[in-house]
């Protein structure tokens, strides 16, 4: 009857509805693997090209300022002609495995310079430049860099950058002719330049800067006997 006509022929339409459908899915399952791989490579690529435009943001933003510091030599430190206790005072208090950690571990000076250089870059894009620093450019430079770019306080409503700068407005002299226990109460401004500052609250910076002190002493740059004589005395500013 045509009924039973229509009704195989609906069975028929069905079966084969469904094998196509069966079809479908099979193709699609075997091209999955290949737009996975697809994206996964667009990805690798995209954070490539990202990374290295990181890398060059920071790579000539350093290699200015290094060249701007060696053309003006009076406002800038040299680690070549300055004491040793500088650098080493500082890496005592907040990186002491600067010099031998790898090169894809981000040191905290090197965190700290690009953050200088880009104050709302996210954690991830610091980490990026840090290590493309480090890569490309002596640790001795990027060191000096930061020693010459940090903020160090103000005086009289003026920014201070740098230790050669903060030298001369805290103490009226150079560097070179600088005290342990001055340089250690620098090393203590550059931690928090407004808490420590120390005209302003001159106990929490002779606070601070025993405890510089203290930490030469834990990372031997000085003796215990050292430290105890220079703990006792004043913060000696120029008036």
């Amino acid at each position: 009857t045509i009924r039973e006509v229509l009704k195989r022929r609906s069975s028929e339409t069905q079966r084969e509805l469904q094998k196509r459908r069966d079809q479908m899915f099979r193709d699609k399952g075997s091209r999955m693997p290949l737009l996975i791989a697809a994206v996964i490579v667009l990805a690798i690529a995209a954070a490539a090209v990202y990374g290295a435009i990181l890398a060059s943001r920071i790579s000539g933003r350093l290699t200015a300022d290094m060249h701007q510091q060696n053309e003006h030599p009076v406002d800038n430190i040299s680690l070549q002609s300055t004491t040793a206790f500088l650098p080493n005072t500082l890496l005592a208090v907040i990186d002491p495995d600067f010099y031998n950690a790898g090169t894809t571990t981000v040191s905290p000076v090197t965190r700290r310079l690009v953050r200088l250089y880009f104050p709302d870059a996210s954690s991830i894009n610091v980490r990026i430049m840090a290590i493309a620093a480090q890569m490309k450019f002596d640790r001795t430079d990027i060191l000096q860099t930061y020693i010459n770019d940090v903020p160090m306080g103000e005086d009289a409503g003026h920014p201070i950058i740098g230790y050669a700068n903060a030298s001369k407005s805290y103490f009226h002299q150079p560097m070179a002719q600088l005290q342990p226990q001055q340089i250690a109460l620098l090393v203590a401004i550059m931690l928090n330049p407004e808490q420590n500052d120390p005209r302003r609250f001159p106990d929490k910076a002779l606070a601070s800067r025993n405890q510089v002190i203290q930490d030469d002493v834990g990372q031997t740059v000085l003796s215990q006997d050292q430290g105890n004589a220079l703990v006792k005395t004043p913060l000696g500013l120029a008036p």
